[in-house]
């Protein structure tokens, strides 16, 4: 069946997507853990098909969820050309569309300048032909077809991991070629470093694995024997490793036998997995849980062999059911149901009851129970759930780790677990609650008395005295000593306020001021209103108004000097004076006069002898800075 060319290239970042779905279909490529797809994309890379198998790139669309740069092909010569514009690729080839040109398409593709990755896709039979290009290491990894979206998505991401690493050991010699000849000469009586040793070790046990790993690939499989992989890396490798890692954690030559090992460990899991060699894939996972628990690769495979398990022990009654769910046009709920808390008992096993997010034991059973709700399975994986997270908890606290034991408890009550074991949980958070306050309450006492003997305290923000009173006001932490530091505060503060006043310096004050505001003892009235009188009394006299602004009740007209009236000159002059508390005029100051030198004197004579009005603001008088023009005219 002929396949119509078609470039389906998307550049959409991966999402995270819930795990329904049968074993062995959709709803495992939909949980695999994401590619680098950034780093891909970035790369210039694309993942290009060459197939007329309708089927097959059906499968590699679901398997992808159109998440890279996906092109199908149905020729070399359209292979080419797609080749030509890219910087570097996955090639997934199907056998069936090449025939005998397949091996001298591969070696074209192998010898290429191009960063190229190849995928085989063959049937079973076909595939016993092939095995030598895998062995050769022309092509990465052999999809057997008809293929699944779970497996065809793993071995995918696998290649584009194998692509992005081109990038980075083009320039290093291949992975089986001898490394140049070393000697390690180390001068009589010196010790060699541990980090020497302990990577020496673990490289020479890699280079074994590795010829292991390849021998097992060329040996012919057993009769009866569903996988051609026949060895794994020996445990012994990863002990070394992670020796040598031990050493020198830091030291990436001893990092780099770690990660080639888990590399390799991962290979052998996905290809037994590929095989149905349920044994060989839980042996790889195992070494790589021991080497590495928290990896999302390793839980992504996990899972994949926990359905690939169920799948094949329920596989005859599996069948029978779809056949009636085609039939009705309803979903397989029972198959879903059953694979989810598998799932989850698998999960609950190795304690993975709340994380890693969206693979813990609690998100696949409140998926199950969400299918089938009053399910007697579900019940029974909710009691086991929540008996896990009660232990769970109880150890967490134990061990003091409050966020983690009331995360448990959480998922304990949701999961409606004893409520003896429930209270028990609740008293004993409550107690480690309690002891975190006081610890807490303890240091935040400690730093608000520092501060104060520093004289911080109002900054620095967020680490000045009065913050950490105030979160313990906040917390109710009322007692003896919390009071005394209030008061060392608060007394530190009057002091800073009155020194501030005395100096003019409002800023200051009004800072302290504010320092107050929340304390026991509250806001000072009597220096508040000081420092608004201040800031008033400054005002006032730094601004001019018109005297005429203010009441004048005694005033003595100036004498006309008497030059200036036998030479009939006459002019003005204009003046700006306080008026104090009492109304009297003083600190004259003579802005502008015309002419200049005849009449200053006189007005400043006549002004002494002016009384004014008090001037009176908020129910008390102040100084008040004034401006006025006395005229000198002959009659």
């Amino acid at each position: 069946m002929a396949v119509e060319p078609q470039d389906r290239s998307r550049r959409r970042a991966p999402g995270a997507a819930s795990l329904h779905g049968e074993p062995g279909r959709a709803g495992a490529a939909e949980n695999a853990p994401p590619a680098p797809l950034a780093s891909f994309l970035a790369a210039g890379g694309d993942l290009l098909v060459l197939t007329t198998d309708a089927q097959l790139a059906d499968t590699v669309q679901r398997a992808t969820r159109e998440q890279f740069p996906l092109r199908i092909v149905a020729s070399s010569g359209e292979l080419d050309e797609a080749l030509l514009a890219a910087r570097r690729a996955v090639v997934l080839v199907d056998a069936d569309a090449l025939g005998d040109a397949l091996r001298a398409r591969i070696n074209a593709l192998a010898a290429g300048p191009h960063k190229v990755v190849v995928l085989l896709a063959a049937g079973r039979p076909a595939a016993e032909n092939v095995m030598g290009l895998l062995s050769e290491r022309k092509i990465h990894r052999l999809l057997i077809k008809p293929a699944a979206p779970g497996i065809t998505r793993l071995l995918i991401d696998s290649a584009v991991n194998r692509c992005l690493q081109l990038g980075d050991v083009a320039d290093l010699p291949p992975v089986d070629a001898p490394p140049p000849e070393r000697a390690l000469r180390a001068r009589p009586g010196a010790a060699v470093p541990v980090w020497v040793v302990g990577s020496a070790v673990a490289a020479l046990l890699l280079g074994v694995a590795l010829v292991g790993g390849v021998s097992a690939w060329l040996r012919p499989a057993a009769d009866g024997d569903a996988s051609p992989l026949t060895a794994l890396v020996p445990a012994t490798t990863v002990a070394a490793a992670e020796i040598a890692l031990a050493a020198q954690p830091a030291d990436q030559a001893a990092r780099g036998p770690l990660d080639g090992t888990l590399n390799l460990l991962f290979a052998d899991a996905e290809a037994a997995l590929l095989a149905d060699d349920h044994s060989a894939a839980a042996d790889a996972l195992a070494e790589i849980r021991r080497a590495d628990p928290n990896n999302s690769r390793l839980v992504f495979l996990e899972a994949q062999l926990e359905r690939a398990k169920l799948a094949t022990a329920s596989a005859p009654r599996a069948i029978g059911t779809q056949l009636a769910a085609d039939a009705s046009g309803m979903p397989n709920i029972d198959a879903e149901v059953a694979s989810l808390l598998t799932i989850a008992r698998a999960r609950i096993q190795r304690g993975q009851l709340l994380e890693p997010a969206a693979e813990s034991a609690s998100e696949y059973f409140d998926r199950a129970r969400a299918l089938a709700p009053d399910g007697t399975e579900v019940a029974q994986v909710r009691t086991e759930l929540a008996a896990a997270l009660v232990t769970a908890a109880r150890a967490a606290l134990a061990r003091n780790q409050l966020e983690r034991s009331a995360a448990l408890a959480t998922g304990a009550h949701r999961r409606r677990a004893e409520p003896e074991a429930l209270a028990e949980l609740d008293t004993g958070l409550a107690r480690l609650r309690a002891r975190r306050a006081a610890q807490r309450h303890a240091d935040w006492l400690e730093l608000a008395d520092r501060r104060v003997g520093e004289g911080a305290l109002v900054e620095p923000e967020g680490d000045s005295a009065r913050d950490y009173l105030l979160k313990l006001q906040a917390e109710g932490a009322d007692d003896a000593r919390a009071a005394a530091v209030w008061a060392a505060f608060e007394a530190a503060a009057t002091a800073k306020i009155e020194s501030a006043l005395d100096a003019g310096d409002w800023s200051a004050a009004e800072r302290a001021l504010a320092a107050l505001q929340g304390s026991p003892g509250g806001d000072n009235a009597a220096l508040r209103v000081r420092f608004e009188v201040g800031k008033l009394a400054e005002h006032y006299l730094a601004v001019a108004i018109p005297a005429g602004d203010l009441e004048l009740v005694e005033r003595a007209a100036p004498q006309y000097p008497a030059g200036a009236s036998r030479n009939g000159i006459e002019g003005w002059v204009d003046t700006e004076f306080v008026v104090d508390e009492t109304g009297r005029p003083g600190e004259f100051v003579v802005v502008a006069a015309e002419p200049q030198g005849a009449f200053e004197e006189a007005a400043l004579a006549a002004l002494r002898e002016y009384r004014y009005r008090p001037f009176v603001a908020q129910g008390r008088p102040f100084a008040r800075r004034v401006r006025l023009r006395i005229r000198f005219a002959l009659e």
